[in-house]
């Protein structure tokens, strides 16, 4: 998996015509052989998004996306676009998001002392305005889709093509296809505009052919086995229990302020960083899709050390963002393996 990037290029005017649409909330782009809307907000998405995508398609649900929108107003920029072909037939759709990269990127306390006290002044400083086609969270998937039958050449030259256009408009740097298969059919399209690959953390698939947790634990080798049943007696009798709940009422019941700083521990010693998501999110999320959204906590006396959150669709798992009280490494339990939760 990989992401591909191209700095903003200058090039001739293009046949074409741009109209605001205040009504509908979209702006047209045409040219001799495709068309397309880019919609400002997702709750304007017409649906024949739902045409091309799929049902169990987690990363373009609308759902999903109008949650992501509306609680990262404060970070990022998102449009949905749909490409048409010359009969008007809607051949591809996309999720776009302006996102403030982080430049000056450190986990030296006296560099990020001064560079939060320098942004006191210049607010910008460090941060560059990059365009993605995807949004910046590690959704394990792209965020392009091509209708079955469609050519995923003209849907991607009508994507780029409405990206450069809208880059240069918002005083983008570059532009990015993010989270491509290595086999995907619009690699190829990308190289030959100009866009350079780059590499992204890696996901990792278990593909569950397990009963229960105690069948994978005990399909393991001896020396992880022991490793997981150690940890796993620590923890009780160090007075741990694990609880798991799906949907709003279990989240909203226990998914507060301190738990939410748990996420934030996570994220401040996270190597690369990108979206911070506020505790709405996580809630918004719960309520949008209910009983697919499964939070694990592990909590002692009511008091909550460690979370994951996550959604299953379909067939699928996907554990999203975890949080841990890292004063348990302190605290003598560095080797409970158990405690990561998945971490990414």
């Amino acid at each position: 998996m990989s992401s591909w990037t191209a700095n903003i290029r200058p090039r001739k005017p293009e046949g074409f015509a741009a109209a605001e649409c205040a009504q509908s909330g979209y702006i047209r782009s045409q040219s001799n052989s495709t068309s397309s809307q880019l919609f400002e907000s997702f709750n304007d998405i017409p649906a024949v998004w739902d045409d091309i995508c799929h049902r169990e398609d987690l990363a373009m649900d609308i759902k999903v996306l109008r949650v992501f929108q509306r609680t990262l107003v404060d970070q990022c920029r998102c449009w949905g676009m749909i490409v048409y072909d010359v009969r008007g037939i809607a051949i591809g759709c996309a999720a776009l998001c302006l996102f403030q990269t982080e430049v000056i990127e450190s986990k030296n306390p006296f560099v990020i002392r001064w560079r939060e006290r320098l942004r006191c002044v210049f607010p910008q400083l460090g941060r560059m305005p990059v365009l993605f086609c995807g949004l910046p969270v590690p959704s394990g998937a792209s965020h392009l889709r091509v209708r079955e039958g469609a050519s995923p050449e003209a849907v991607v030259t009508e994507i780029d093509r409405a990206m450069q256009r809208l880059a240069r408009s918002l005083g983008a740097r570059l532009t990015v296809f993010k989270e491509l298969d290595d086999a995907s059919p619009l690699i190829s399209t990308l190289s030959c505009k100009g866009y350079i690959r780059g590499a992204v953390p890696p996901m990792h698939l278990l593909d569950v052919s397990f009963d229960s947790f105690a069948h994978y634990r005990d399909a393991l080798k001896s020396r992880y086995r022991s490793q997981v049943k150690r940890s796993q007696k620590k923890m009780v009798s160090a007075g741990f229990e694990v609880l798991h709940g799906r949907g709003h009422a279990f989240v909203a019941e226990h998914f507060d302020e301190h738990v939410h700083r748990l996420y934030m521990a996570v994220h401040r010693r996270a190597e690369q960083k990108l979206e911070l998501m506020p505790a709405s999110f996580f809630r918004e999320m719960a309520t949008a899709l209910e009983d697919e959204v499964l939070l694990t906590v592990i909590r002692r006396e009511g008091r909550i050390f460690a979370f994951t959150f996550a959604i299953t669709r379909g067939r699928t798992h996907y554990n999203m963002y975890s949080g841990l009280d890292y004063t348990l490494l302190v605290a003598g339990f560095s080797d409970c393996s158990i405690l990561s939760l998945g971490l990414w």
